[in-house]
């Protein structure tokens, strides 16, 4: 699924669920450097513009959501 299908889903759960008692969760991160995200951080210019758009201006870390994901378990 794609990020917005995802907080969509997350939503949708969240709304239909929650009469039930049943909390929806979502970890919904930007852009982690993994190696799915190699050839936009090697490209200077894409990799200028996805961090303009990042308030915290860097790439995230797999240990930046790590907590939240075992949190969430």
């Amino acid at each position: 699924m794609s990020w917005t299908s995802d907080c969509a889903c997350a939503r949708s759960l969240a709304c239909e669920w929650a009469a039930k008692g049943i909390n929806v969760n979502a970890i919904a991160p930007g852009y982690i450097e993994t190696n799915n995200t190699q050839a936009l951080r090697a490209d200077p210019d894409r990799s200028a513009v996805i961090l303009g758009r990042i308030p915290a201006g860097r790439w995230g870390e797999p240990e930046d959501i790590g907590d939240a994901a075992v949190f969430l378990l």
